[in-house]
C-alpha cells in the first residue's frame, strides 16, 4: 500500500483506515507539531488535507471518490514528501 511508505519514514506514524478514508497517526511523533507541519506542507504543494482526533494528531485523507488513480496517486506522494520533509526538519 502506498501510505506504508509514509512508516518507513518514521516508525512512530500509524496509518489506519478503511475504504477512502485513512489517517496518519502522528500520537508518537510530537502529535501537534508533526500533523500541523504536514498539514502545512502538503497545502503549500496543491493537496489539502486536515487535522482530526482527540487532540488533532491524525492528518485526515479523504479524496473525492470519483478521483482517478494518477490523481490519487500525486495527491499521496504529495503527503509522502511532505512527511518527509517535516522529518528531516525536526
Amino acid at each position: 500500500m502506498y501510505l506504508n511508505k509514509i512508516k518507513d519514514i518514521h516508525e512512530g506514524f500509524d496509518i489506519r483506515g478503511i475504504g477512502f478514508m485513512w489517517g496518519v497517526d502522528c500520537n508518537k511523533v510530537k502529535p501537534d507539531v508533526v500533523s500541523r507541519a504536514i498539514v502545512r506542507e502538503s497545502f503549500n504543494n496543491g493537496l489539502i488535507v486536515e487535522r482530526a482526533g482527540r487532540n488533532n494528531d491524525v492528518v485526515k485523507l479523504m479524496p473525492c471518490l470519483l478521483a482517478d488513480d494518477e490523481t490519487l496517486k500525486k495527491g499521496l506522494q504529495i503527503l509522502v514528501d511532505a512527511v518527509k520533509k517535516v522529518i528531516e526538519e525536526m
